[in-house]
């Protein structure tokens, strides 16, 4: 609210200072200026205020994928993990050797998963927590879009 009552106070003080700086005596000449200084003041509010909203809107979205991807990452761990134990415990026709090949194959795939999963769990709790204590600030309340359901996230709810 307060940016948005800033960009008020400034249209309303370039229409004064274009209609009280003009330098004819003509009154028509004094309001058209001035007219013509709130409608240009006005409209780059207006787009100042619109870009805004469009960047918090954009960054809303890319949350809202962050989140997606963070699933897709939790469950493709639990699958590989899942196969990984299943499929290497070791039997009487394979060679230790042989399983433990494999098996560090996909234990560097599960930890490189799960190191991208934290880099944008970090990532993503960082842009919730600074989008949060803008919407709680009075000067950018308005122009923050982040709905009440967006938390941050633990990466051991994840990671069971």
């Amino acid at each position: 609210m307060g940016i948005i009552l800033l960009f008020v106070i400034a249209v309303a003080s370039i229409g004064y200072l274009s209609y009280a700086c003009t330098e004819s005596k003509d009154v028509e000449v004094k309001r058209s200026n001035m007219y013509t200084g709130l409608v240009i003041s006005a409209v780059i509010s207006l787009i100042c205020i619109c870009f805004t909203w469009g960047v918090s809107y954009q960054s809303y979205i890319g949350l809202k994928k962050k989140l997606a991807v963070v699933e897709q990452y939790k469950e493709t761990v639990e699958l590989y993990a899942d196969k990984g134990v299943k499929e290497f415990t070791p039997s009487v026709s394979t060679s230790s050797e042989l399983t433990d090949l494999k098996y560090n194959n996909y234990q560097t795939q599960i930890g490189e998963m799960i190191r991208e999963m934290r880099d944008l769990i970090v990532q993503y709790n960082a842009t919730v927590t600074s989008k949060r204590v803008m919407k709680d600030c009075w000067f950018f309340s308005w122009l923050i879009i982040l709905p009440e359901d967006m938390k941050t996230i633990k990466m051991g709810d994840y990671l069971q």
